[in-house]
C-alpha cells in the first residue's frame, strides 16, 4: 500500500509541477511525510536544475528569483517521473488561460475528479531514480530534511518530459534478446527494447507468444516500452 501512495503522490505532484502551480494540499502526500511531522513542519522546494555537482552530491535549483544549493546523503530518495510532451504543452495551454482568467486556478478545480484522471495516466510512469539522473534543465521537487540540517534533501521528485509513442499489431518476434516487435495491420515492424521497469498485462495468456495481438507504449527517444498489453482477440 506504500508503495501505491507514493506513486500516487509522486503523480499528482508531477501534475502541479508542469503546471508550475502551488498545490498546498498536496504538498506532502502521506506516504512521504516524516513520523510525527504536521504540515507547518513540511518544507518542499521546486525549481529548475540550474548545476549538478557529482563530486560533492549537491545540485542547485532555481527556484523562484531564489537560487538554492541542495545537498543530499545516503538516506536520501529519488523518484523520477517521465511526463509525455502532451501532458506539458495541454498544461502550458492551460496556464496561460489562467493568466489570461479565462480559467480558475487548478486550486479552485474539483480536485478529486481530476487527481483520478491524471494519476490513471500518469501512475505507470513513476518508477525509482538515482543522484545521477539529476541533470541540468530537469524540474524537481525536493523534501527537505529538518531546518537544522540546511537544505539536506530528504527525497527528490524529477521530471523529465519525454515523448511516448503508441503501436498496436501482431507480435512478429517475441521477446528476443530483450526485445519484442510488432507489426501494425499493413504497417512496418517496430523493434522495441524492453527491461525490469516494462509492465506485461498478458490477459489471460501465459507467456508472450508470436501471432498475439498487442499494444505497446514506448518512449520514441529511446525505443523502451513502458508497457505491452496482449489481447485475446483485437480490441
Amino acid at each position: 500500500m506504500s508503495k501505491v501512495l507514493t506513486i500516487a503522490g509522486v503523480s499528482i505532484l508531477a501534475l502541479g509541477l508542469v503546471l508550475g502551480l502551488a498545490l498546498p494540499a498536496l504538498a506532502a502526500p502521506p506516504a512521504w511525510a516524516r513520523p510525527g511531522a504536521d504540515d507547518s513542519q513540511i518544507v518542499v522546494v521546486k525549481g529548475k536544475v540550474s548545476a549538478v555537482d557529482e563530486a560533492n552530491q549537491k545540485f542547485v535549483i532555481q527556484s523562484g528569483e531564489q537560487e538554492l544549493i541542495i545537498s543530499v546523503d545516503d538516506d536520501t530518495k529519488y523518484f523520477k517521473l517521465c511526463v509525455p510532451g502532451r501532458i506539458i504543452s495541454l498544461a502550458r495551454h492551460r496556464m496561460e488561460l489562467v493568466q489570461q482568467n479565462q480559467l480558475p486556478p487548478l486550486e479552485d478545480v474539483d480536485m478529486p475528479k481530476l487527481q483520478r484522471a491524471k494519476l490513471k495516466r500518469l501512475r505507470p510512469f513513476g518508477e525509482g531514480a538515482e543522484f545521477s539522473d539529476i541533470a541540468v534543465g530537469d524540474r524537481v521537487a525536493v523534501w527537505l530534511a529538518p531546518q537544522e540540517n540546511g537544505n539536506l534533501a530528504e527525497r527528490v521528485l524529477i521530471i523529465k518530459p519525454t515523448t511516448y509513442a503508441r503501436v498496436s499489431g501482431t507480435i512478429s518476434v517475441p521477446l528476443a534478446g530483450e526485445t519484442i516487435t510488432i507489426t501494425p495491420d499493413g504497417g512496418v515492424a517496430v523493434t522495441l527494447d524492453y527491461n525490469e521497469g516494462t509492465v506485461f498485462i498478458l490477459n489471460g495468456f501465459i507467456t508472450v507468444e508470436e501471432g498475439q495481438y498487442a499494444h505497446a507504449i514506448y518512449d520514441s527517444d529511446n525505443m523502451v516500452t513502458k508497457r505491452v498489453v496482449v489481447y485475446q482477440e483485437v480490441p
